[in-house]
């Protein structure tokens, strides 16, 4: 009925534990899609929805965060959750509301969300500046929630008050975070934020007590950018990192893969190869010279790619190299394979 279409769309699409099923976000409802046939099995009428950012499913449930990339004031946007086992007499429908995330007073409602290794954390991103073109002005930093499942009542869906994620240093905070990905690791998160330039790729590290409660949150962002000395003919900085997942090699070193959503527009090389030269008359018998701008620029190769940070999650994470840039295109939505070997992007 095209009402997918519209909407700020970002973890969209999420399949049901068992692999049976596909949800995709639409707008105000959810559709089901059968794995086996590939066919749409289901339309799921939300009440009183909104549009649908991202999906997030852990054992009996699918988390459906409501948001938008614009608006004013307090959105209405809500956390639901609806039951997905179908030996459930409510399966497919009835979705909860979780009650006390204080998301319906934020303006843009939810952007990313995803379920721990373990099944009982959830981790959402609530911007509080709205995702654009361009490399943004600094603001109020968006938050990353992180709620405990085990304490949600799916009776009356009251969930226990968030963990509010805090910056883990003051130069690379992240100002729109976006896309968090779980790791093997139940207190370990990845998160991005296109918006931050060259820095939006951050590590997400719970804190827990001798309960296994998250008693804190820290966030740390990581420096991306190409020195300027270390400019030859390929940008190689990871401008506007989209998404990311973490690997680890045969020797156990952990790395990021980050995904770069590239805008050639942004890149202040770009930018001076197309800059008007002025003209300068050097001698009184030629012509005019060009000076400056496009004439003295140097000529770069700028997009999409991939960057590589070797242990993200240690004191001294390392950006250390990234694939040739793909001129005029990004890259989006990373994905790995449950044996780590398959990247899709």
């Amino acid at each position: 009925d095209g009402t997918y279409l519209t909407g700020t769309k970002l973890q969209a699409v999420v399949f049901s534990p068992d692999e049976t099923r596909a949800y995709v976000a639409g707008n105000g409802k959810i559709y089901a899609i059968d794995l086996v046939s590939f066919k749409l099995i289901d339309t799921i009428q939300i009440p009183g929805g909104k549009n649908v950012v991202s999906l997030a499913a852990e054992g009996d449930y699918l988390y459906i965060g409501e948001g938008n990339g614009y608006g004013q004031g307090a959105g209405g946007y809500r956390i639901l959750a609806l039951d997905i086992n179908p030996g459930s007499e409510n399966y497919d429908t009835n979705p909860i509301t979780l009650k006390g995330t204080g998301i319906e007073d934020s303006t843009y409602g939810v952007a990313g969300m995803s379920v721990g290794p373990e099944g009982s954390t959830l981790i959402v991103t609530v911007p509080k500046a709205r995702n654009n073109f361009g490399a943004g002005s600094r603001g109020p930093a968006g938050d990353v929630l992180v709620f405990d499942l085990g304490s949600l009542d799916f009776d009356t869906g009251r969930i226990d008050k968030p963990v509010v994620a805090g910056y883990g240093n003051l130069v690379n905070t992240l100002q729109w975070p976006q896309t968090v990905t779980a790791t093997y690791d139940a207190d370990r998160f990845l998160v991005t934020s296109p918006n931050d330039y060259n820095h939006g790729l951050a590590t997400l590290t719970l804190t827990r007590d001798a309960n296994d409660k998250v008693t804190a949150a820290k966030i740390v962002a990581i420096d991306m950018s190409q020195k300027d000395r270390d400019v030859r003919v390929d940008r190689l900085d990871i401008q506007r990192a989209q998404s990311a997942v973490l690997v680890t090699d045969d020797n156990g070193n952990e790395y990021a893969i980050v995904s770069d959503d590239n805008y050639n527009f942004l890149d202040p090389y770009m930018k001076a190869m197309y800059e008007a030269p002025m003209f300068v008359q050097l001698s009184p018998m030629g012509p005019p010279t060009p000076v400056g701008g496009s004439a003295s620029a140097k000529k770069v190769a700028i997009g999409g790619k991939l960057g590589i940070v070797k242990d993200p999650f240690g004191p001294n994470p390392q950006f250390i190299g990234a694939t040739l840039p793909l001129d005029g295109y990004g890259i989006i939505n990373l994905s790995l394979s449950e044996d780590g070997k398959v990247l899709v992007g």
